[in-house]
């Protein structure tokens, strides 16, 4: 199921997190696996090691996931996909966001011009089978790969500190792909 939020490109963001219904904590899943896994490190990933990365590399120009590599995609179907980093973007200009609970889990309320919203988790992250800032900040993944170095991705990261500010989103904030964040189809 989806939300239309209002937004200027007509974009559709499904109500849920990949592969998680939205009263419980959702899944997380490295940047192109299409997989969630208890344990995401850099020994485990499925491009490589950070250091000898075999897709999405500046030798094959890949710079967004392929529809075989998006995780939205290949769970959800073809109408469905990872966000891009504009994607994201495109929320951050035009929604409000606050910080909430909903039932037990904190995170951002996201509303849209049109008063319609999403809720988006605050659960940290997974790296090395370890949740780091559980609750306290919330990490997404987008499809695009950062430019300047290939064992890099872009996320939308918000915790509640940000919301008030100006500052919700770190674009400029990247994280490494074997990272394990949530992922909020389109």
């Amino acid at each position: 199921m989806c939300v239309d939020l209002g937004l200027p490109s007509g974009r559709l963001w499904a109500i849920e997190n990949l592969d998680s219904p939205l009263d419980s904590m959702p899944r997380m899943f490295a940047w192109g696996e299409t997989e969630s896994k208890q344990v995401s490190t850099n020994d485990n990933y499925c491009f490589g090691k950070e250091t000898a990365l075999t897709k999405y590399t500046r030798h094959d120009g890949l710079t967004e996931l392929l529809p075989e590599d998006d995780p939205a995609t290949c769970i959800l179907g073809e109408k469905w996909r990872t966000p891009a980093y504009k994607d994201f973007q495109e929320l951050m200009d035009c929604c409000k966001w606050s910080w909430c609970t909903w039932g037990i889990y904190h995170g951002c309320l996201v509303t849209g011009p049109n008063d319609n919203s999403i809720f988006l988790h605050a659960g940290g992250y997974t790296s090395d089978s370890m949740n780091i800032e559980a609750e306290s900040k919330g990490n997404y993944w987008t499809s695009t790969l950062y430019e300047d170095d290939e064992a890099l991705s872009y996320r939308c990261s918000f915790s509640e500190g940000f919301v008030e500010g100006e500052d919700v989103f770190f674009f400029d904030e990247v994280a490494e792909r074997f990272f394990a964040y949530y992922i909020r189809p389109v």
